[in-house]
């Protein structure tokens, strides 16, 4: 199991140079993407930062963490 697959996390890789943070993807831009879509943020919530922090995370995070996170699993009565 990886990272936030428990809660259904999806990748979100860069869709253009712009959005890359990993040095590794903008050395190799657009062959090498770098490892950004595998390290989004922790989806706790639905709130605007996903209740992983009070500023904005360096990574995007699909829209599915509205519907994809910790809170709504455990709604669902889903234990963690």
């Amino acid at each position: 199991m990886y990272y936030g697959e428990e809660i259904g996390m999806e990748n979100n890789d860069p869709k253009s140079k712009d959005e890359v943070q990993d040095p590794i993807g903008k050395l190799g831009w657009p062959l090498e993407r770098g490892r950004d879509g595998e390290r989004t943020p922790m989806q706790w919530n639905d709130s605007a930062q996903r209740g992983f922090s009070k500023t904005k995370p360096w990574l995007p995070v699909p829209a599915s963490y509205k519907t994809h996170n910790v809170a709504s699993e455990q709604k669902e009565g889903i234990p963690f």
